[in-house]
């Protein structure tokens, strides 16, 4: 039995992922005279517009045992210049109660293109912290689909 979640934004509600970007060749935490001492990353923050377009959770038979899921998102670029994420962080909570929390760092950067978009690649060992049980009860919440 395996269950997909897609668009687990639904689901949790609140979720925050920060992710380090780096454009190629300038670091985006580099701050430039040029944008009033203000990274790219602070004015992607500043103006809401978000890298992560949609989070997928895939949860096993066996997640009902480690409660550890695997995740995937989608990352777009609205910016005219590549991005590059080194690592990410997620924080995903529904209700004031907090489902997942995680920090990966990619092997190998995932390059967003110029306006554009890419996926993560699949992040195993994501820890449900409230128990894959307990985080059953979100799915009627979300679009769900069996395979």
């Amino acid at each position: 039995m395996l269950a997909r979640f897609s668009n687990l934004l639904l689901a949790f509600g609140l979720i925050s992922i920060n992710v380090l970007c780096l454009a190629t060749p300038t670091d985006l935490t580099t701050k430039s005279s040029d944008l009033a001492g203000l990274s790219i990353g602070d004015i992607i923050n500043a103006l809401g517009i978000g890298l992560v377009e949609n989070i997928e959770v895939t949860i096993t038979l066996d997640s009902l045992v480690t409660d550890l899921v695997s995740t995937q998102f989608t990352a777009k670029n609205p910016l005219p210049l590549e991005l590059s994420l080194e690592s990410v962080s997620s924080k995903a909570t529904f209700n004031g109660t907090t489902f997942s929390e995680f920090s990966h760092t990619f092997t190998k950067p995932v390059i967003i293109p110029i306006l554009g978009e890419k996926e993560s690649g699949k992040i195993d060992n994501v820890l449900l912290t409230q128990g894959a049980t307990a985080s059953l009860d979100i799915i009627p919440r979300v679009f769900l689909s069996t395979i």
